[in-house]
């Protein structure tokens, strides 16, 4: 049952939270009411609460990264304000106005008609409630969304989110009326900050460096966490106003509600670090700080109705869920929460507001009516709310969000992002804030090397800037150095291409030179193959015409033997003259007739010398025209033809001697015949053997002559034949040694193709230095290194 406290408890207390002493004298604590002493109870639970909202300022801006702590920070600050006019306004009638059928609220809007003391009490402690709902979704959107963007959700979670579903379940609304227990708010407060928080992580995505390229997400530590865990501090200690303080009076229930809140925040950091611990190997700052906050959180909804032992159980719960959820948050669905707002409040908060019906005293089970509810049924009124404030809450952010996001951007840009929001959105300036733009401009391969940061003496940021100026100068030293090198290779590169240019041009012109080489040698090299093959024809045509000539010679070697046998026949006769001058005289027309063949004879004969004396000059001919090869040779060809025609001619005149010889002899047999028959004409044949006689003495000193020359004609055409042999094997030598040169011609082409092809690869060698030494200066011109009048770079030693 619960009672008032007495008044001399209610002193103490005050006391104890530094009241002035003139407010405890005698006669003012005898005038000090229990009415009054409830009120402020409510006050000072209001102030502690209050004080909650520095903490989840320390807490949020010790969470994130140093340049968004002063943006955080100030939606913290700003957010609680428009809340409490927009609460003012609006949301306090529209939350406990008079209820329209259980659901809305319906006056008492500016606070009109409100009169009482304690009203205006209750006013205040709901306003610092109404804070809390609004700053929830600020740690988790931290670090990319636009200011705008928030105060607008915060001015619509203020006017109409929190204050229609607080009338539901506080301010007699339908889900009160139905037996519906969230004593402090783990559901009406923190479960619907949660919501609002989720809703607007979805739609705003994760930060730009939250997720790798395979999703997988990265940690980032935020800049302060021993801030962070002050803030948890503070924000326990002002919970013990947010749950203590909501029993709107001072009763005998209030230690029991305090000695929850603590137990459960403790358990639920116990919890979390185990966890923490057995999941990395040591107790994560951030997990154990959500587990506080996570058995706070579920407590809220029933520490006045639930046993120190099951306080510990309900915080234990929650402080596994606040270490383990985050992790299904992100790895699973991806989403960046930057302090797990969502896990900590709507998580945490459904399973408190559950909670309560499991482990809650089944006493308190009942409806507004009185009508008590099982421990069933109130389980079910329990999900039924947690329900209706999910699809409330989260429903009505995400179209607000989505609404707001088609307007205006929700989200600051990539640059606003890595700049930081401190700077992006409040144009705020610190000097980690300089120092990190002018390492992040460096880390991109850019920014003003000419100009130090400010050393701010005996600070952690001043020592780093001293460090970050030295190592400036080093780079101001070393992009001038490579500036300067640059232009040095830029110039050698230009030098490169053109003199690479210089050489291609020269080898494709040796090349179309050694083509034409190439070509002509192939000529020569064909000619003298046709040299060669003359050569060797006029071999075979010069054994040819020495084997007709040594024929020829033995022809007139047989006629002179037979002129011999003529001579010798001639002298018999002349003796036989004597003896029958009457046979001689019939022999008369035998020997006219022999007469007349030896004319013919010594007409053939002078024919053959004619020929001798035309083949002895044509064999000149000959071997100078073979020595000269003049016009490949076709000379030494005509003449060997003209060699050709005269051996035949020799030959058929030498058959016609031939046969007048016969004839001449068949003369002779009809002389000696006619000898016998006509003796009369001896002494005419007589005389005409004489004559005869000298005749062949003339015949026969010619056909001497002719035999010498002939003998003669082999030895000239044996000459003619080593001659022609000479020139042939010269000429085969010749055409080797050309197609050796042929090669070397062919090699050389090879030799100047492949040196092209490396001077092609040497200009777009010096082409490609020079692409490189541009992109090194444009790399380097991203820093500024013209020295302007400003603080002195201190020296780099």
């Amino acid at each position: 049952m619960v009672r008032r406290l007495s008044l001399p408890v209610i002193v103490s207390a005050i006391a104890l939270l530094g009241f002035p002493s003139s407010l405890l004298a005698s006669e003012g604590v005898a005038a000090f009411s229990h009415a009054e002493a409830d009120i402020l109870w409510v006050i000072i639970a209001a102030a502690l609460v209050l004080f909650m909202q520095a903490g989840f300022l320390m807490l949020e801006t010790g969470m994130v990264r140093a340049k968004n702590t002063i943006n955080v920070a100030f939606k913290n600050l700003f957010d609680f304000f428009i809340g409490v006019i927009a609460f003012f306004a609006l949301g306090y009638g529209i939350m406990f106005g008079s209820s329209y059928m259980g659901w809305i609220g319906t006056d008492a809007f500016l606070l009109e008609g409100v009169t009482e003391p304690a009203t205006f009490a209750f006013f205040l402690f709901q306003a610092t409630f109404l804070g809390t709902a609004a700053t929830i979704a600020s740690g988790a959107v931290a670090e990319r969304m636009r200011f705008s963007a928030y105060i607008l959700i915060s001015l619509f979670a203020s006017l109409w989110i929190y204050p229609v579903f607080g009338h539901w379940a506080w301010g007699g609304g339908w889900l009160s009326q139905a037996g519906f227990i969230d004593f402090a708010g783990s559901t009406v407060v923190h479960s619907t900050g949660g919501w609002i928080a989720l809703a607007a992580i979805i739609l705003l995505g994760a930060r730009q460096d939250k997720f790798d390229e395979n999703g997988k997400p990265r940690k980032i530590t935020g800049h302060n966490l021993p801030a962070a865990a002050l803030g948890t501090f503070i924000l326990m200690f002002g919970w013990l106003g947010f749950n203590g303080g909501s029993t709107l009076a001072y009763t005998s229930e209030i230690p029991l509600i305090l000695v929850n809140t603590t137990i459960a925040a403790a358990g639920g950091a116990l919890s979390a670090m185990i966890v923490s611990w057995l999941r990395f190997g040591a107790p994560a700052v951030e997990d154990g700080i959500n587990g506080v906050l996570g058995g706070l959180v579920a407590i809220t909804a029933g520490c006045h109705m639930v046993s120190p032992s099951m306080a510990l159980f309900v915080g234990v719960v929650a402080g596994v869920i606040a270490a383990l959820f985050v992790i299904v948050l992100e790895h699973t669905f991806r989403l960046d929460d930057v302090v797990g707002a969502f896990t900590v409040h709507s998580v945490c908060g459904v399973w408190g507001t559950v909670a309560l019906a499991l482990v809650g005293n089944p006493e308190s089970f009942a409806k507004v009516d009185g009508t008590t509810l099982s421990r069933m049924e109130q389980i079910l009124i329990q999900l039924t709310g947690v329900g209706v404030n999910a699809a409330w809450a989260f429903g009505l952010a995400l179209l607000f969000f989505w609404t707001i996001k088609r307007i205006t951007p929700l989200r600051v840009t990539e640059e606003e992002e890595t700049n930081g929001l401190n700077f992006s959105e409040h144009n705020a300036r610190t000097n980690w804030f300089q120092l990190m733009r002018s390492m992040d401009s460096m880390a991109k391969g850019e920014g003003d090397l000419t100009t130090p940061l400010e050393v701010e003496p005996a600070t952690p940021e001043g020592a780093i800037a001293e460090v970050f100026n030295r190592i400036q100068q080093r780079m101001y030293a070393l992009i001038s150095r490579i500036n300067s090198s640059v232009d040095q290779m830029e110039e050698a590169s230009s030098d490169m291409s053109q003199v690479s240019v210089d050489i291609n041009s020269t080898v494709e012109e040796q090349s179309a030179q050694l083509e034409e080489i190439h070509a002509l040698m192939e000529l020569i090299r064909k000619a003298v193959e046709d040299v060669v093959t003359f050569t060797e024809k006029q071999n075979q045509l010069s054994g040819q015409v020495e084997s007709l000539i040594g024929r020829t010679v033995d022809s007139a070697s047989r006629l002179h033997g037979r002129i011999d046998q003529a001579t010798q026949r001639a002298g018999n006769g002349r003796k036989l003259a004597t003896e029958g001058q009457q046979v001689l005289g019939n022999l008369a027309n035998g020997i006219q007739g022999i007469e007349k063949g030896a004319g013919q004879v010594l007409n053939i004969v002078q024919t053959l010398q004619k020929i001798s004396e035309k083949l002895s000059l044509l064999s000149i001919n000959a071997s100078i025209e073979a020595a000269r090869s003049g016009e490949e040779g076709l000379g030494f060809a005509v003449v060997a033809g003209e060699i050709n025609n005269l051996a035949d001619f020799t030959a058929a005149r030498t058959k016609e001697a031939q046969t007048h010889i016969s004839e001449m002899q068949k003369w002779v047999k009809e002389g000696r015949s006619g000898i016998d028959r006509t003796g009369q004409s001896f002494h005419t044949i007589v005389e005409e053997v004489a004559n005869i006689d000298e005749e062949l003495k003339q015949i026969r000193k010619i056909s001497e002559d002719q035999n010498e020359q002939g003998k003669r004609i082999p030895l000239l055409m044996s000459e003619l034949d080593e001659m022609a042999e000479s020139i042939e094997s010269n000429l085969k030598s010749r055409s080797k040694e050309i197609g050796e040169i042929y090669e070397s011609i062919s090699e050389l082409t090879d030799s100047l193709t492949e040196m092209n092809r490396r001077t092609e690869r040497l200009h777009q060698t010096g082409a490609d230095l020079h692409d490189t030494a541009l992109g090194l200066q444009k790399l380097t011109a991203r820093f500024r290194l013209d020295r302007t009048p400003g603080p002195a770079l201190p020296s780099p030693g």
